[in-house]
């Protein structure tokens, strides 16, 4: 009689040690968000924010943006300068944005269209594209 119980508790150990501990691994990727944009007099400058949710390092090596502005393209964003993303973290990097538009100052809603260059290791690269919208003030 007591061997349905001994398989019982056997079966009942096997689940919960391949049901691992619960705990759920941040799988999402890289985002890119438009954190401002202030007009200076020969164009702007924007500030991009890299938004790491991701439990893995990201290192930036190279990236392109489009923004629009109210739903019109108002510039591009073309960097070659490094980024490193920490871990579950955000770093910001101010960039000169090259204006196709006139911008003008206030809230406005905007939506930028990133092409990034991921060094993996090495000379390993990927690529990688996103887009991201909200609300942005022009200074």
């Amino acid at each position: 009689m007591k061997k349905p119980h001994v398989v019982t508790l056997f079966l009942a150990a096997i689940t919960l040690l391949l049901s691992g501990c619960g705990s759920s691994a941040i799988t999402a990727g890289l985002a890119v968000e438009l954190a401002g944009i202030e007009r200076t007099e020969t164009g702007a400058t924007a500030t991009l924010r890299y938004v790491n949710p991701n439990v893995a390092i990201y290192n930036i090596d190279r990236s392109e943006h489009k923004v629009y502005v109210d739903g019109a393209l108002v510039g591009t964003i073309s960097t070659k300068d490094a980024v490193g993303v920490p871990a579950q973290q955000a770093v910001t990097q101010d960039v000169a944005l090259k204006l196709t538009k006139p911008l003008t100052p206030g809230e406005h809603s905007y939506r930028l269209e990133s092409d990034c260059t991921l060094r993996l290791y090495a000379d390993n690269m990927q690529g990688m594209k996103s887009t991201s919208s909200g609300s942005i003030v022009v200074k």
